[in-house]
């Protein structure tokens, strides 16, 4: 699978200067533009950023046409010029002309005042989750990381984890506000792995939930999310308000919610700080083990909800095996024997707030990259209905 790719061009300024003619990269998902950059730069010799998303032809990633919207450095291409269009008010600030090199020059600023000297800047990925873009320094590669406004809390958590525990997490080199430094992390990323494979994340996952106890209090006190109890349903109201079948059953999936999260409560554990989007793709296998990538969803909550997670797009049976490893492990920390309960309790539960999460995404973001999250919305409320758990018959 590949992308056909259009590019409007604007200048720093943001006036329109022209377009590109579409050419085709293989890379395939829309939020990565380092081929669409390079392309630019070998077909038609000019040195772009890209913006953000404008249109895509497909409902939901991957590939497709997708037209972006990029920043040129000098000059104009041949192209009628349109009208400048107004800006919107839930755009993020790396979204704008101008914006990436706001953010380029504080990571200079920040290496040089550590002594390491910034060689080379590559624009890696842009999306209303993120801008990564990797630098090559004095020190070695680097990754320089920008989120929105509503997930800024990760630049205090990944400084905060990467100096407490050594090896799971990745190293900052310098995080503040929005924007954060991280250092290089060897190895592979663990789309697609086997259940054998998700044991091992599942132990890294529970090295984390431990040694990150005594962090909990002040991170609570900086932001940390708390989804205890009737906390984890805040975004309820926003969800209900996008999906007319949530709406309808708000109060039966409400008070679900809230019994099954005290029935959860009582198998003893701690609330943890959870990584709160534990896919495989966030996590990378290296020569020692694997590190958790990408904290922006992190909340404090059941330790049970992490794995919900690392397993949902599993068989039942190796869900089971994966789910029955990581039980076995808290029984040796905790001597509760009755955990796994805790798993089928709470994964109806999960998908309610990934729902809720979604929700927050298309909320706070503006309309034309909503393609990148409506889908998932569409799915995680498709489980939720359906779920034995709420016995919702819609």
């Amino acid at each position: 699978m590949s992308r056909e790719v259009n590019v409007e061009l604007v200048d720093r300024f943001g006036t329109p200067v022209g377009r590109l003619p579409p050419f085709t990269v293989r890379e395939p998902w829309w939020q990565d533009v380092t081929e669409v950059v390079g392309r630019a730069r070998q077909r038609f010799g000019l040195e772009i950023t890209v913006l953000r998303l404008l249109r895509a032809s497909r409902p939901i990633p991957p590939g497709g046409s997708v037209t972006y919207l990029a920043e040129i450095s000098g000059g104009g291409v041949d192209g009628s010029a349109q009208a400048r269009s107004p800006d919107e008010p839930r755009r993020l600030a790396y979204a704008r002309p101008g914006g990436p090199a706001a953010t380029a020059r504080w990571a200079r600023a920040a290496l040089d005042r550590r002594g390491i000297e910034l060689l080379r800047q590559r624009q890696f990925r842009t999306w209303n989750l993120s801008a990564i873009w990797q630098l090559t320094t004095s020190v070695g590669e680097l990754w320089l990381k920008e989120v929105p406004p509503i997930l800024s809390f990760e630049s205090t958590l990944v400084v905060r984890l990467g100096a407490e525990l050594d090896g799971p997490v990745p190293t900052a080199v310098h995080g503040c506000g929005t924007r954060f430094i991280l250092r290089h992390v060897d190895g592979f990323d663990c789309y697609g792995a086997s259940a054998a494979r998700r044991v091992e994340i599942a132990s890294t996952i529970h090295q984390i939930h431990a040694g990150a106890a005594r962090l909990i209090p002040g991170l609570l006190d900086e932001g940390l999310p708390d989804r205890r109890g009737e906390r984890a349903l805040a975004g309820l109201e926003e969800l209900s308000a996008l999906v007319p079948a949530v709406e309808r059953h708000r109060e039966q999936l409400r008070e679900t919610a809230l019994d099954r999260l005290a029935w959860a409560e009582r198998d003893g554990l701690p609330p943890v700080l959870l990584h709160g989007d534990l896919h495989c793709g966030n996590v990378r296998s290296t020569a020692t083990g694997h590190v958790i990538l990408d904290w922006s969803n992190a909340f404090l909550g059941h330790p049970a909800f992490d794995v919900v997670r690392l397993t949902e797009d599993l068989p039942p049976q190796q869900a089971g095996h994966v789910v029955r490893a990581w039980a076995e492990l808290w029984r040796g920390a905790s001597g509760r024997r009755e955990i796994g309960r805790s798993v089928d309790l709470l994964r109806p539960v999960h998908f309610l707030l990934r729902a809720i999460v979604c929700a927050g995404y298309l909320t706070n973001f503006e309309e034309s990259e909503h393609k990148y999250h409506r889908h998932n919305l569409d799915n995680y409320v498709r489980l939720l209905l359906s779920s034995q758990g709420f016995g919702i018959r819609d």
